[in-house]
């Protein structure tokens, strides 16, 4: 065996240099990781079940900019969260990004107040979740401790933290990516080509959806929009490849995203769905009624629709959308 490996070592070697000259390294880095892991990035990953009514339900909270210093302003937030999660009864809780900043002094106390229901979640990391008192690596290994988290670390070949799927009875995926805080001379940061690679190994063309934090450019570029934009899109000014990655593959039918909190509407380039999740905070800059996106994936992954709950007395929903 440690002779073997020293052969696959040496071929890697070789292939870094080959590679390192043809500007392909992050290909090298890639399939570094997945030849001496045997295959693992096909296999890592969570399988849930469709509920009893062949559905399977998602909240998408992001933004919260969650902190205790304001504590009127956090039970407010978590009430929301609370009445939603009773009227929808959702499956999965995905925390879209941005879940704490420098507000919180410690991040383990404010995240145990999000996390007391008792219902599996996850999260993709957003620009400010690192600016707590745990790093954004540190953080990543907190989370993936946590009871009921199927947050995952993820590769180290593979750029930042988080990059997971998630398969609801092997007949539609859920992906979940790390889009970075900041790149070079701080501009936002992007999905990287190591990223776009995993995503083509991990995905089997099933109907996918995916989830993270910043949004890609090619949300500028939509024309027909459905719901409210009340700011811009503050997405990288650098170029990401996943988009084309998507279209290439041609299983990807909605992309999920937060960081422009005034901002929920809908949008569809090249038949997939590019969606806002609004943000249900008291603690940071928001619409006067708060919002939560709901998706849900029903007839065992042949549908998928999205909509929105507003914080008002009945907790009003609106913008139902058909995505499949």
């Amino acid at each position: 065996m440690k002779l073997k490996k020293t052969i696959v070592i040496f071929i890697l070697v070789f292939f870094l240099i080959v590679l390192v000259s043809t500007g392909l390294i992050a290909v090298y880095f890639l399939l570094s990781g997945y030849i001496l892991n045997y295959g693992s990035f096909g296999n890592n990953y969570e399988t849930l079940e469709f509920n009893a009514n062949s559905s399977f339900k998602i909240l998408h909270l992001c933004d919260l900019h969650y902190h205790d210093s304001k504590r009127r302003n956090s039970e407010l937030t978590i009430e929301f969260i609370k009445s939603v999660i009773e009227i929808e009864n959702p499956d999965l809780l995905v925390f879209g990004g941005d879940t704490i900043d420098y507000n919180c002094e410690d991040a383990k106390e404010c995240l145990g107040e999000l996390i007391q229901f008792n219902i599996p979640y996850t999260f993709v990391l957003g620009n400010h979740d690192q600016e707590s008192n745990l790093y954004r690596g540190e953080l990543a290994e907190y989370l993936s401790t946590l009871p009921n988290s199927l947050f995952k670390v993820g590769d180290g070949h593979v750029y930042g933290f988080g990059n997971n799927k998630i398969s609801i009875s092997d007949k539609f995926d859920l992906f979940f990516f790390d889009s970075g805080d900041y790149a070079l001379n701080g501009v936002y940061d992007y999905i990287r080509p190591s990223q776009e690679e995993w995503y083509k190994v991990m995905s089997k063309k099933l109907p996918e959806i995916t989830f993270f934090h910043i949004p890609l450019k090619e949300v500028n570029n939509l024309v027909e929009i459905f719901g409210e934009k009340n700011e811009g899109v503050y997405s990288s000014i650098i170029g990401s490849g996943i988009f084309e990655t998507f279209v290439d593959n041609g299983s990807m039918k909605g992309v999920f995203f937060g960081h422009d909190h005034i901002n929920d509407f809908c949008g569809k380039m090249k038949e997939i769905t590019f969606c806002y999740g609004g943000s249900p905070t008291y603690q940071s800059y928001n619409l006067d009624e708060r919002r939560i996106r709901v998706i849900e994936i029903s007839n065992f992954g042949e549908k998928l629709d999205t909509w929105l709950r507003l914080d008002n007395h009945n907790l009003e929903k609106i913008n139902t959308l058909n995505i499949l």
